[in-house]
Formats: C-alpha cells, sequence, structure tokens
C-alpha cells in the first residue's frame, strides 16, 4: 500500500493557506507534474503518423507506405495510453488517452493544465531544510 507523503519533510507536497475544498484551514495534496517531454514527443509522432496514414489512404494508396508506418502507428497509439495510465495523471488524462487521432494530445494538454493550476504560488510551498 502506497503511503500518503508527509506534508512537513516533502518538498514536493503543495500547501495552501487558504481554507481547502471542505472549508478546513489547508490542502495538502501531492505536487501534479507536467507531462514529460517524452511524452509529448511520442503522442506528436503518433498524431503524425495518423496524418500520413491518411494522406497516403486519400491519395497515393502506396502499400508499402502502409505496411511500414501502419505498424508504427499502433505501437505509438499503445505507448501513448500505457503511458498516460501508468504514470500519476488525471482520471479524465486517463480517458483522453483512447481517443483515436488526438487523444494523446488532448491527454498531456489535460495534464498540462492540471499541473499549471496546481503550480504553488510564490510562499505557498513548504519548504524545509
Amino acid at each position: 500500500m502506497r503511503s500518503q507523503p508527509d506534508p512537513v519533510s516533502d518538498p514536493t507536497v503543495v500547501r495552501s493557506t487558504g481554507p481547502g475544498p471542505g472549508g478546513s484551514g489547508s490542502d495538502d495534496r501531492p505536487a501534479q507534474r507536467p507531462a514529460p517531454v517524452w511524452l509529448k514527443v511520442v503522442t506528436v509522432l503518433e498524431t503524425a503518423s495518423l496524418a500520413l496514414l491518411l494522406l497516403n489512404l486519400v491519395m497515393i494508396h502506396n502499400d508499402g507506405i502502409k505496411v511500414g508506418i501502419g505498424p508504427v502507428h499502433g505501437v505509438l497509439y499503445l505507448i501513448t495510453i500505457v503511458a498516460v495510465c501508468a504514470l500519476p495523471n488525471p482520471s479524465r488524462a486517463r480517458w483522453y488517452s483512447i481517443i483515436p487521432a488526438v487523444g494523446g494530445l488532448l491527454a498531456v494538454r489535460r495534464i498540462d493544465a492540471v499541473a499549471r493550476h496546481h503550480a504553488p504560488e510564490s510562499g505557498d510551498l513548504t519548504v524545509t531544510t
């Protein structure tokens, strides 16, 4: 079982000095990190590979492109889903990741938005020495 972080000794805990959602004195929660750069690269590559597949379908009809890029796109799509679900991300980002074509991009956008929203303001982070 995963233990809760200690808000006093763990610098990754965001500490708000205002009332929490329930009206209590403080709101201690683990800090949300933005999406890793490698995940952003994988999601862009996944979307680009799908665009190439669709472009081939509409214009060229080359079986070599389909055979070469199809499996790469499939692997990138699965990596995106597994990575978003395996990392500590918001549940909405997990659901976004399974949407074909743009799900990875939506998931990364959601992860970054939550990280910006939960970013500590000046004086809110408890840092111990």
